[in-house]
């Protein structure tokens, strides 16, 4: 099978995903309604989207300082990361803080979403080992789609402020501004 192949075949299983994910969910919310009934199954799956909801907001305002904090470093090394006072690079550990805030934000949205097994999902995410694996895809997937600019990946290193070579002419002894000869007026 050729890559345009297995792309046309991912394409359609995407296209068919959402469909099957709704019978899915349908499926076990008519089960667990059988098992504990359909009052208590509809109040479970309300609290599962305020739950979703709170996370959201958590997350939200946790990445939002984390990206208001890496966007305000002044010091950074040559690699593009961080230095803190004892000169160790701390943007392994920002990106990571931001990687888990943008998973456990994903957990939030899967959460919101009603279902049990969108819940189940969501809460799998919420774990440590899987919300760092899921972090660094979802890290590499953003890099993949908003690549970086600058030092990093251009091999460009600013020593500093832009110098723009030149001469300023004018009367040195009264400090006067360059006049121009203009007899036109």
């Amino acid at each position: 099978m050729n890559d345009q192949q297995v792309y046309r075949r991912r394409r359609r299983l995407s296209a068919f995903a959402p469909f099957l994910a709704a019978v899915v969910e349908i499926v076990v919310f008519v089960l667990v309604a059988q098992w504990i009934g359909l009052g208590w199954a509809i109040l479970l799956m309300i609290g599962s989207s305020l739950a979703g909801l709170w996370l959201m907001r958590r997350a939200g305002f946790r990445a939002w300082r984390s990206l208001r904090a890496a966007a305000s470093d002044v010091g950074l090394g040559g690699d593009g990361h961080a230095q803190d006072q004892t000169g160790i690079t701390t943007g392994q550990a920002r990106e990571e803080r931001i990687a888990d805030a943008g998973v456990t934000l994903l957990a939030g949205t899967v959460l919101l979403l009603p279902g049990f097994v969108s819940d189940a999902i969501a809460l799998l995410l919420m774990t440590p080992p899987v919300r760092k694996k899921a972090g660094r895809r979802l890290a590499a997937a953003a890099l993949r789609t908003f690549p970086v600019a600058g030092p990093r990946r251009s091999g460009y290193r600013s020593a500093g402020p832009d110098v723009i070579e030149g001469e300023v002419v004018g009367d040195a002894e009264t400090n006067d501004p360059p006049r121009r000869d203009d007899t036109s007026g």
